[in-house]
Order: structure tokens, then C-alpha cells, then sequence
């Protein structure tokens, strides 16, 4: 149990996590991406890549939320929670790389 000025932590939280995903995806080739980026493949890997990018801050964003709206409410988050967010967000990346490997 914490105040309640430490609510605040978790959007605040979200706007950096945010805005450092944003600056990472205004420079896509500086990614290491796994695959060789050429001429002809560049603009379906980096759209690959903007793609993942955009799904992780949309789940990111509504598992903080939900966490933020879980935490004012004094509801403890479900067991599920966890594993839920974490194979969200690895499967995102796998699906990603996986669609990386498929442009290559």
C-alpha cells in the first residue's frame, strides 16, 4: 500500500516508455534487425518493423492502464496478468521476427 500521489508513477511510466519507443522508430535503420536489409527489402522490413513497433506501444499502453485502473481501485491484478502481458509481448516480437525473416 503506497499514497496516492504514487498513482502517478505508472502514467508517467507509460509517457516514457512511449516516447522512447516513438525516437526508436523515427530511426529504423540503426535497428539490428537479424536479416540483411537491401534496396529491394528495405521498405517491407522496416514497415515489419514499424508494425511491431506500433503493437508494443498499443499493449503497452493498455496493460499499464490497466494496472493504473487496477491499482486506484485497490484490486489486486489477476494471476493471469503476468503471463498473459509477457506472452503478448513476446509474441509480438516473435511474430515480428518471424514476418522479418519471411521478407528476407
Amino acid at each position: 500500500m503506497g499514497s496516492r500521489a504514487e498513482l502517478i508513477v505508472i502514467p508517467v511510466m507509460v509517457v516514457i516508455i512511449y516516447a522512447i519507443l516513438a525516437v526508436v522508430g523515427c530511426f529504423p535503420q540503426i535497428w539490428n534487425t537479424g536479416v540483411k536489409v537491401t534496396e529491394e527489402n528495405r521498405e517491407r522490413v522496416y514497415r515489419t518493423l514499424m508494425h511491431m513497433l506500433s503493437v508494443l506501444k498499443i499493449e503497452m499502453v493498455v496493460s499499464f492502464v490497466y494496472i493504473s485502473v487496477s491499482s486506484s481501485l485497490q484490486r489486486p491484478l489477476p494471476a493471469a496478468f503476468m503471463p498473459i502481458f509477457l506472452l503478448l509481448m513476446f509474441g509480438t516480437i516473435g511474430l515480428s521476427i518471424f514476418r522479418l525473416f519471411k521478407v528476407k
